[in-house]
């Protein structure tokens, strides 16, 4: 069953926002590149519109359907839940995975002296509290947000001026194409293709034949400001120093005479977890309701942000062996959820459609 609340296009496109920037704020994929960084950003952004015109073009075809109802009419009930299971899965995973990130970045920069797991219960309750509240609210939180976190990289951008050196954009493709590619796929993943979580959000769009513009215009804008940050640290970092720091935003922050800015990169973090943390677990607790047909998903939120958060303790003994995964593994391991199967879903939607046209 379908929650029946509704978002505006408007509230949409500030999730989808702050879903791009997330984590990418601080943990910058593109950074394995080094002078070559831009160039990284300006590929996956183009991969990134074409995973979001997939998706969004999978829920126009499938009009009033979340994504494991999409899954079920296309391989069947059985096949089709089990690929639901498979998805929630990842879901869960994925939150793990940021919130592991966000716990592991607070008590190594701001809050060296609190406890992890002060932080994550923290966190994990705030979580909590939005999703009971219902989708409407974590759109409404967005509203409130995402306008300062645009507004915090654009004015880190301009206050590191007199800290740039264009010198820092050469030599141009020093090592070949491969690392470009090789990190570019990485950043298509993540965070681009994360955003097939979406699949469970678009059917609640006020109006539904705008999704595609919608959803478009918002990775497009995700990708200007991610940009505009890759360019802000590289000018200032240099390459070297760029490839070598997990927290480059954080460190060029740094930079500004006689203001923590620092800091402001921090509360971008938060925020853009919240929203994604926020639409992760809204979505996983819709999912389980969905599979199991039960009318309210609102019982599971607790237990599925407790399991995300143990986890993220869980899975990796250290931050080493947990960037390590990120940057190897993880692309082929999201690779099937964000790229084959949506692929297929698609081509199985338009052909249904089309039969269903010409009868």
């Amino acid at each position: 069953m379908v929650d029946k609340v509704k978002i505006s296009s408007f509230q949409l496109a500030l999730l989808i926002i702050g879903s791009t920037l997330g984590s990418v704020t601080i943990f910058n994929p593109a950074s394995a590149a080094g002078a070559d960084a831009w160039m990284v950003v300006i590929l996956s952004l183009v991969s990134g519109i074409v995973l979001i015109s997939i998706y969004s073009f999978i829920s126009i075809l499938n009009p009033g359907k979340t994504l494991i109802d999409i899954l079920i009419d296309v391989f069947g009930k059985t096949t089709g839940k089990f690929i639901g299971i498979l998805y929630l899965w990842y879901f869960i995973h994925l939150f793990s995975l940021a919130a592991g990130s966000f716990v592991d970045f607070s008590v190594s920069t701001i809050y060296i002296t609190t406890p992890a797991a002060f932080i994550a219960i923290v966190f994990g309750i705030l979580v909590v509290y939005r999703v009971k509240k219902g989708l409407e609210i974590i759109a409404r939180f967005s509203e409130l947000v995402i306008p300062i976190m645009m507004l915090i990289i654009i004015l880190l951008f301009f206050v590191l001026i007199s800290k740039y050196d264009v010198n820092n954009f050469l030599p141009v493709l020093e090592h070949g194409f491969k690392p470009v590619l090789k990190a570019s796929f990485l950043m298509m993943t993540f965070p681009f293709g994360e955003l097939v979580v979406y699949l469970m959000i678009f059917p609640h769009l006020n109006k539904q034949k705008n999704v595609i513009k919608i959803a478009s215009i918002s990775v497009v804008i995700a990708g200007l400001l991610l940009l505009l940050i890759t360019v802000s640290t590289l000018m200032v970092l240099g390459p070297i120093m760029l490839e070598r720091v997990k927290y480059p935003t954080f460190i060029s922050a740094k930079f500004v005479p006689e203001i923590h800015m620092e800091v402001f990169t921090a509360i971008n973090l938060i925020i853009g977890l919240a929203i994604m943390g926020s639409i992760i677990i809204y979505a996983v607790s819709m999912g389980v309701s969905q599979i199991f047909k039960l009318d309210d998903y609102k019982q599971f939120v607790t237990p599925i942000t407790i399991i995300g958060y143990a986890l993220s303790f869980w899975i990796f003994d250290n931050s080493f062996d947990h960037d390590i995964w990120l940057k190897e593994v993880y692309p082929y391991y999201a690779l099937p959820f964000q790229v084959i199967i949506p692929i297929f879903v698609l081509i199985t939607s338009l052909i249904k459609n089309k039969m269903k046209f010409s009868k």
